[in-house]
């Protein structure tokens, strides 16, 4: 039944069609279509609340402030940050260049040897 459209259905049959013959068809059509509709619905809320939820921790996570000084080294090559450095602020809270960053989340780096 999904993959036939009631409506096309409906409109190819002659004006004075019987419809009481087609009533279990209709019906389960009609319940067919009620319960995708219905399945939309909670997985657009569930998606809705998901947005939510990451726009809450997206909006918690900007709000901490990051102070870079001289004396404050990346947590990957262990080196002094200069005023030209591009830096990144990593889930664990370390602070690492943006390169060194680049470095240890590519492909080549996370490979494993057998």
């Amino acid at each position: 039944i999904s993959d036939m459209d009631l409506v096309m259905i409906l409109e190819s049959l002659p004006a004075n069609a019987n419809l009481c013959k087609l009533d279990k068809f209709l019906e389960l059509a009609i319940s067919s279509k009620v319960c995708i509709r219905n399945e939309i619905s909670v997985v657009r809320g569930l998606l809705h609340s998901e947005h939510l939820r990451v726009q809450e921790e997206r909006i918690d996570l900007e709000s901490s402030k990051v102070i870079i000084s001289e004396f404050t080294f990346c947590g990957v090559c262990g080196k002094r940050f200069t005023s030209q450095s591009a830096f990144v602020r990593q889930t664990n809270g370390a602070i690492s260049h943006y390169s060194c960053a680049l470095f240890l989340f590519s492909p080549r780096h996370n490979k494993t040897y057998t």
